[in-house]
């Protein structure tokens, strides 16, 4: 008797258990149709949340390299061929502002060639146009420095100095496209000190966003 006693209470507390869920359940359900209702929408209108912008992006600078290994091929720079490569990465800080930096190997492209090149650039840039974030028409301030070393006792030389990288940057799904062009007032020691513009000739960028 006591058992049967024990299985109708247990029963029953499950009911109330499983009652009381449901009657939160209505509840919660009668205050969402309400909300929607006082808005003036019902739940096939109602907006779903903006997809989150992209707040990176790697790319790589291909033309310079492609360029290169073809103007070494038919003859252009016989014997003294240099092709650099470059990886960069922009970081958006605001929907207006982002980081980038750029770090770039130059190699020779035949067996005359000797010696290699580095250069890193760094700043920001600030999007003019583009209501999304890497996106937009961009103006961006930079230091770059720069370091080439010649085998064989050839000696070497380096700059460092301000520059600007003019373009427009989109972003299409994953992919990053930016055409690009730039100027860096560099100061050279060679020997000797030597004030030269270094030109940004690679045009264009094309990467990932994510």
């Amino acid at each position: 008797m006591t058992s049967r006693v024990a299985f109708a209470t247990v029963v029953a507390l499950g009911v109330v258990a499983h009652t009381g869920a449901l009657g939160a359940q209505d509840q919660r359900r009668d205050s969402e149709n309400i909300y929607q209702r006082t808005h003036g929408m019902d739940g096939a209108d109602a907006p779903s949340p903006p997809p989150r912008d992209q707040r990176a992006a790697i790319w790589v600078q291909p033309f310079l390299p492609v360029f290169g290994a073809v103007a070494e091929a038919v003859g252009s720079y016989p014997g003294r061929g240099f092709v650099q490569g470059n990886l960069g990465f922009n970081l958006s800080l605001t929907r207006g502002l982002d980081y980038f930096a750029t770090f770039g190997v130059s190699v020779p492209t035949n067996p005359f060639g000797s010696g290699f090149g580095m250069v890193l650039s760094t700043g920001v840039a600030i999007l003019l146009t583009g209501d999304r974030r890497l996106n937009g028409l961009f103006v961006a301030p930079k230091l770059e420095g720069g370091v080439s070393i010649v085998s064989g006792g050839g000696g070497g030389a380096f700059y460092f100095g301000p520059g600007v990288d003019v373009g427009y940057q989109v972003t299409v799904g994953a992919f990053f496209f930016a055409p690009v062009f730039g100027l860096t007032l560099g100061t050279a020691f060679a020997g000797q000190v030597a004030y030269t513009p270094v030109f940004n000739l690679n045009l264009f960028r094309i990467g990932v966003a994510f």
